[in-house]
């Protein structure tokens, strides 16, 4: 029993492996097609300044890039942004291919992006950005079909450890 386990472990740590990338903090992703997961986190977690980041990304998102549904929300050190305008600058100079509206989540208020045509048999990208505090923002983003949607709206209102 444990030779399969330690093949079984080695053959997952072959086919686990590490990209760099991402938009804020030089993120890093872990890919383990074997198991169908991708997890991402940052790389330099401490001069980020963050508290959480939680990633889920759907089996097909390491197999299909085109079907890729994922679900991220990341605490980050953001200093020029101190109030909801800079925010919405921030948002609108940076993800400018999507349609910005106002939003709030439990008492917080702030700006959700979302993919300038909708159609309901494609993934939709999703951007939510909350001012925590002055120089802090949560940042969620998620793509996936809208048929989910509601489903994780109701994800948003449920996580305890968001503001």
């Amino acid at each position: 029993m444990k030779k399969v386990i330690l093949i079984l472990s080695v053959f997952i740590g072959m086919s686990a492996w590490a990209i760099q990338g991402g938009e804020i903090g030089n993120g890093k992703v872990l890919r383990v097609p074997l198991l169908g997961v991708e997890l991402t986190y940052p790389k330099n977690w401490s001069s980020l300044d963050m508290e959480y980041i939680v990633s889920l990304s759907s089996p097909a998102s390491v197999e299909n890039k085109e079907e890729k549904a994922n679900y991220t929300v990341s605490f980050l050190s953001l200093e020029d942004i101190l109030t909801q305008e800079d925010l919405k600058h921030y948002v609108e100079n940076n993800f400018s291919y999507l349609t910005w509206q106002e939003t709030e989540l439990k008492g917080i208020f702030g700006f959700r992006g979302f993919t300038k045509e909708i159609n309901s048999l494609e993934n939709q990208t999703i951007q939510e950005f909350y001012l925590k505090k002055s120089g802090e923002v949560i940042r969620i983003s998620y793509k996936m079909n809208t048929e989910y949607l509601p489903d994780i709206f109701a994800i948003h209102q449920s996580l305890t450890w968001l503001p």
